[in-house]
């Protein structure tokens, strides 16, 4: 099935690129393997598999040399240490290191996720950052993505603590998005990232975007949720920490958010996920009850960590609700 993964490192590569690695920029890795695939253009990523495989191991623990800007006084005093000033200032940062050493390899910088809808949640929330070259090159990618992880440590250090990247830069390149080959038109992606994401640096390539076709982007979309399932069951309960609860939520809403993809219906913040599947599907109490509550304890986590009760209960709901959503939109 994956003829370039070695066995050994398929686990760790899903778990980093469906858990670790959130929303569009996990899509960086995913959406090409699953597009080539579906037969579709470009060569399967070899190393992007084995650079996901390795980085598992500082994905679940800051790193040690990291400063721990959370330590002494309640919670929610550490945590709001960090504003929207914090972020509008790594942005800036970073618009103008890109505008000044990389002008002319550099197509257009969209900003994604949560912080280009505008409800994140300062001192949880990272930053999406997706770069378009005009064409692929491993030094420059090697030099924005070091400038990018160096913003995260200094303006938005309070995230080292449970994200080793708080500000993220994902490339691709305008070949890419002509011919097809590019995750910013991969499938679901395509509805959000067109919806949402920011432009803050050079031209508007929205137009150029190809809107992929329906059946394709259904294709894809089963396929993430077929992954997302295995590595919800695979879950170990009994390693389930607060430490790790940043890494539960986003199966959930991810597989919620698929499958209204499936039925047409293109969502992107947790709230808006909530709202869309309790409208799609009034007849499943039971999995509404767990989307809530997954969402009250994701509001929650907004201001404080979770207790260790806390962070068991969002590892069954996890593992409750991805399965659900399997067999609701995959069996």
């Amino acid at each position: 099935m994956f003829p370039f993964v070695p066995s050994r490192y398929l686990f760790p590569w899903c778990l980093g690129v469906l858990v670790v690695k959130v929303p569009l920029r996990a899509f960086a890795v995913f959406v090409p393997l699953v597009s080539w695939r579906l037969g579709g253009k470009g060569s399967p990523p070899r190393r992007a598999c084995a650079d996901a495989a390795f980085a598992i191991p500082f994905a679940v623990r800051r790193p040690e040399a990291a400063p721990d800007p959370w330590r002494g006084g309640p919670t929610a005093e550490r945590r709001c240490r960090l504003t929207t000033n914090n972020y509008d200032a790594a942005l800036e940062a970073f618009a103008a290191y890109c505008a000044d050493r990389h002008a002319a390899a550099i197509a257009a910088i969209y900003l994604g996720g949560s912080v280009a809808r505008g409800d994140h949640t300062p001192g949880r929330s990272d930053i999406d950052l997706f770069v378009v070259l005009n064409e692929r090159d491993a030094q420059v990618e090697h030099d924005i993505a070091r400038q990018a992880e160096l913003l995260g440590q200094r303006h938005l250090p309070a995230l080292l603590r449970f994200n080793p990247e708080p500000v993220s830069a994902t490339f691709t390149s305008l070949g890419e998005i002509d011919e097809e080959a590019s995750f910013l038109g991969a499938g679901f992606e395509y509805h959000n990232f067109v919806a949402t994401a920011r432009r803050i640096y050079g031209e508007d390539l929205l137009p150029r975007l190809p809107e992929p076709d329906e059946s394709r982007a259904q294709d894809i979309a089963q396929f993430g949720l077929n992954m997302l399932h295995a590595l919800a069951q695979a879950q170990d309960q009994a390693q389930v920490v607060p430490e790790l609860s940043a890494f539960l939520f986003s199966p959930i809403f991810r597989s919620a958010a698929i499958g209204l993809a499936t039925q047409g219906v293109y969502v992107g913040g947790k709230r808006e996920t909530v709202e869309a599947f309790a409208a799609a599907y009034p007849n499943l109490p039971r999995m509404n009850a767990a989307l809530g509550r997954a969402y009250a304890l994701w509001q929650a986590w907004g201001e404080r960590d979770l207790s260790a009760e806390e962070a068991v209960e969002l590892g069954q709901i996890c593992k409750d609700f991805v399965g659900g959503a399997y067999e609701l939109w995959c069996v």
